[in-house]
């Protein structure tokens, strides 16, 4: 028992080093006996075999429980990061800047997490308190009615096909698609309920 005390006051004394040379936890590649030691106290957390002391040991040096965890919420700092620097637009995967990137991916995993209902509650709430798009082609949409909301605000009308600017002509033929999905039943009631705000029947009446 004492020589298995040793060994763990031991080894925790080399990571307590490695910690507070490096600021963090090493890496596989970095000290292969070290990763594999944190590996098995984090399963002897789980199984609540670990004393008290030594707990309190490795909480010390922030110790990390958690890896999926401690990953997602450093993804979450970068999006904040990103999103701070980049106000009007997300991630793109075509990006060769290597953390937004590497965020795009990170996106549909996020992605596939809430359709199949794997994302906590609490992952959401943080996730909708920066107004993340969680349907890109609804956020699309969004963006495209805004767009004529500006433009009949701007010029009192709605886009017309035979408009001055190929924008115009853009979004009336937006519009026009739009009242045609309307009419088979294919966009959300959110998405008829923002038409409907538009009045479109004399626009419907002329187009359609």
């Amino acid at each position: 028992m004492r020589r298995k005390e040793a060994k763990w006051q031991e080894l925790y004394r080399q990571l307590k080093e490695f910690y507070e040379r490096e600021g963090r936890l090493p890496r596989r590649d970095e000290h292969p006996q070290l990763y594999t030691w944190c590996a098995v106290q984090r399963m002897k957390y789980k199984a609540g075999a670990l004393s008290q002391e030594q707990i309190e040991s490795l909480n010390q040096i922030h110790f990390i429980w958690n890896l999926q965890q401690h990953s997602w919420e450093q993804n979450y700092d970068l999006l904040l990061e990103f999103r701070k620097k980049n106000p009007h637009r997300w991630p793109s995967q075509r990006s060769r800047e290597p953390v937004e990137h590497h965020l795009a991916v990170w996106f549909l995993g996020i992605r596939k997490d809430y359709k199949n209902g794997k994302l906590s509650p609490e992952r959401i709430r943080l996730l909708e308190k920066i107004h993340f798009p969680f349907y890109p082609r609804e956020e699309r949409w969004n963006k495209t009615y805004e767009k004529v909301l500006e433009f009949r605000m701007k010029n009192g009308k709605l886009p017309d096909r035979n408009g001055k600017s190929e924008e115009e002509k853009r979004l009336h033929n937006w519009l026009k698609y739009q009242l045609i999905k309307k009419e088979y039943d294919v966009l959300s009631p959110q998405q008829v309920e923002k038409l409907e705000q538009l009045d479109l029947k004399e626009f419907a009446q002329k187009y359609l």
